[in-house]
């Protein structure tokens, strides 16, 4: 078996399990708090408290196996998409590599991945369209020198938008598969941040990170516990964030209200930039997924805001998680072990 890492800004999410091209087996997952500062947009800030972070993880649960995939995300990870000739092999990688330099104009070296997409290019078919992704070398070296560290072998290094094309690629979410030619949203939900992946066939064809999460939540939480008696404690995961919990509780309301505002913004301004190029002119479905998604009721709020049909991920066909573990916080864990070569 391997072991996936999703290292996000407050939270490090991991996966121990097998996983194939059409199919994940997860044994186990966890989820570990990082202090503030340790991580900031997907960059090691301060590798020494990453580095204890990780290694308590690993010996708290009895992690024996070696072979580690990270993912992560973050604005500092380039990436556009490009019309390029319709070369092959190492050609076609000199050839993105080259037009990915020459935009970004960087000083410092970056590494290079990309996709060729079904998008065929008008008028012009001996033109290919990709996207492609660039990051600092330094920062890829980072995560390599830390997982040697915590004596883990490092495997590949991917990042969300992939992982989550891999996840959801040919299977049922909900029990539900996502129909041929019709736009999804699906929105990832952290604790500093949220990013939405517009996915259509299989590919995404925007996103945008939204500067949101839930960290106003877990401070609500964390403040109330710390001024009342044991009996009185708030239990996170029971946290109900329903309109009319919302309406009744102003403390609760008032830590939530920015989160549910912002991310609506978001979504808002996301359909009506997109609202030409979307097939009738909407996303059909947005699916939620990451930690802070999982909060009871949440789907429904949000869903309320939005106007469209809203999902927590509860269950993805090809993925058998362990008993009683929710799938939404370790999706993009999942989708980094499932490698495509």
């Amino acid at each position: 078996m391997s072991i996936a890492i999703d290292f996000g800004t407050r939270a490090l999410h991991l996966v121990q399990g097998q996983a194939s091209k059409t199919s994940v087996s997860i044994r186990q997952a966890f989820i570990d708090p990082l202090p503030s500062g340790l991580m900031q947009d997907g960059i090691i800030r301060e590798f020494g408290g990453v580095e204890m972070a990780l290694k308590t993880m690993l010996a708290k649960n009895r992690i024996n196996d070696r072979n580690c995939i990270v993912t992560i995300n973050g604005s500092h990870i380039y990436t556009r998409e490009l019309d390029v000739p319709n070369t092959k092999g190492k050609i076609l990688d000199e050839v993105v590599t080259f037009e990915v330099q020459s935009s970004m104009s960087a000083t410092k070296e970056i590494a290079v991945e990309y996709t060729v997409t079904k998008q065929k290019v008008p008028n012009k078919p001996d033109m290919v369209h990709v996207r492609a992704s660039a990051m600092q070398v330094d920062y890829i070296n980072d995560y390599a020198k830390l997982l040697r560290n915590c004596g883990l072998t490092p495997v590949a290094m991917d990042i969300h938008p992939n992982a989550i094309c891999k996840v959801i690629a040919n299977t049922e979410i909900n029990d539900r598969p996502i129909r041929e030619g019709v736009s999804v949203m699906f929105l990832d939900i952290g604790a500093v941040t949220s990013t939405a992946y517009i996915i259509t066939n299989g590919e995404i064809t925007y996103t945008r990170i939204i500067p949101t999460g839930g960290i106003d939540i877990e401070r609500y939480v964390m403040t109330r516990n710390n001024d009342a008696a044991a009996s009185e404690q708030l239990d996170i995961s029971k946290l109900d964030l329903s309109l009319q919990s919302l309406r009744s509780d102003e403390p609760l309301g008032n830590a939530v209200r920015p989160m549910v505002t912002t991310v609506n913004d978001g979504i808002q301004r996301i359909q009506q930039f997109l609202s030409g190029r979307l097939q009738n002119g909407r996303v059909d479905m947005i699916y939620l997924y990451g930690r802070t998604s999982i909060y009871n009721n949440l789907e429904k709020t949000l869903g309320e805001a939005f106007g469209v049909q809203t999902e927590t991920i509860r269950k993805i066909g090809k993925v058998t998680m362990p008993a009683n573990v929710p799938i939404a916080p370790f999706v993009n864990a999942i989708g980094a072990m499932i490698r495509m070569e």
